[in-house]
């Protein structure tokens, strides 16, 4: 029996070029997921009197929200425009690179499905600074990224397997992207 596990793991991030593969993105803790929705109002004036209608929404992408521990060199230079020369890491400007974020997922008892967002966009991190302490703690940092319609195929936002529905990509989902 497979170690048992609930939340997430494995994450890694993948550029969208020609034959680029995962790369892992250890010290993910958190996951926030917030779909970006605009409604669509009308707002008739029906004798005399201004009435406001929802008649649809506007579908504007999907904000995630990743705290991690420290995100690694690879992600800096290959994502956030970082560049690393005789061994020195230098801030530039953010060139805003599309990749695709993987993970695995799994609920108490269930079985564990892997995920993609496909073209995903980010800003520079959040993080805070603060002065050693005697007691031990962890400084995060937060990643905003925006998960965009993947307009380099499907025009879909996400794909998800288990491996009791295709265990062949499942199997790879970390060694290329689907």
């Amino acid at each position: 029996m497979k170690d048992a596990f609930c939340g997430f793991r494995s994450f890694h991030y993948c550029l969208r070029t020609a034959n680029a593969t995962p790369v892992a993105l250890p010290g993910a803790i958190r996951l926030s997921r917030d779909p970006t929705i605009d409604d669509i109002k009308i707002v008739p004036d029906i004798e005399g009197t201004p009435t406001e209608y929802l008649v649809g929404c506007r579908d504007k992408g999907i904000k995630l929200s990743l705290e991690i521990v420290t995100l690694p060199q690879s992600f800096l230079t290959d994502v956030l425009g970082y560049t690393l020369s005789n061994g020195v890491l230098i801030e530039g400007e953010h060139p805003f690179i599309h990749f695709a974020l993987l993970y695995e997922t799994q609920n108490a008892g269930g079985e564990p499905v892997r995920h993609s967002y496909l073209d995903c966009v980010c800003r520079k991190p959040k993080f805070d600074v603060t002065t050693l302490s005697a007691s031990p703690r962890i400084d995060t940092q937060k990643l905003e990224v925006i998960a965009n319609r993947d307009i380099f195929g499907t025009g879909k936002y996400q794909k998800s397997v288990k491996a009791s529905d295709n265990s062949t990509i499942y199997n790879n989902w970390f060694s290329q992207l689907y």
